[in-house]
């Protein structure tokens, strides 16, 4: 199976997890900043395409994972540019989606090459509803977001599904049932605002 708009030399890097027990596609934060982004950023497209362009923060998180070039059950990567909130002089950036948004959990915090700051990393997690809590509730979706420490229109996101979040089978089912139910409420509370 070839990706489209990816190259055969490249298609074939990504069936080496197939070839190879145990080899997965797995940069470092340091990695992720100074090789992929920056040559990104470079113009460099045919070194970084094993990592695709998506509008990260406009698509629910779940669907995400089929847009991947590299298959995982746990993590998975994309370049995006972020869009302002509230353009053109607005600060914050837009991070919603149709059923819910991204919400920084954590600090920024700088990534180091040796003693040499590079980038910035940030943490968010995905919340199903829009607002605060108790009206959003917390998903185990995470992204990792890296950018340049100059520019951060252009990030390069790391998407994981935290299924540590939930500790049993039985537990994870239960709460993933409730997920989709709140989710259908809250797809019908959205139609009902659209029809009325």
């Amino acid at each position: 199976m070839e990706a489209v708009g990816v190259c055969k030399d490249t298609t074939k890097l990504v069936e080496v997890p197939t070839v190879f027990p145990g080899y997965k596609f797995s940069p470092t934060d340091v990695e992720l900043i100074s090789y992929y982004l920056k040559n990104k950023m470079d113009g460099l497209e045919k070194s970084v395409e094993i990592i695709p362009d998506a509008d990260v923060y406009n698509i629910e998180p779940w669907d995400l994972p089929d847009k991947s070039i590299v298959k995982s059950d746990t993590e998975w990567f994309f370049f995006c540019t972020l869009g302002k909130k509230y353009p053109p002089r607005g600060a914050l950036k837009r991070r919603a989606t149709e059923m819910g948004n991204w919400k920084v959990t954590s600090k920024e915090r700088d990534v180091k090459s040796y003693s040499q700051v590079i980038g910035i990393k940030r943490t968010l997690v995905f919340h199903i509803g829009h607002g605060r809590p108790p009206k959003g509730k917390r998903t185990e979706w995470i992204i990792h977001e890296y950018c340049m420490k100059e520019d951060d229109d252009l990030v390069l996101c790391r998407l994981r599904r935290n299924k540590e979040l939930y500790k049993s089978e039985a537990t994870r089912a239960k709460v993933s049932g409730r997920e989709a139910e709140w989710c259908n409420e809250f797809r019908e509370h959205v139609q009902l605002g659209k029809d009325g």
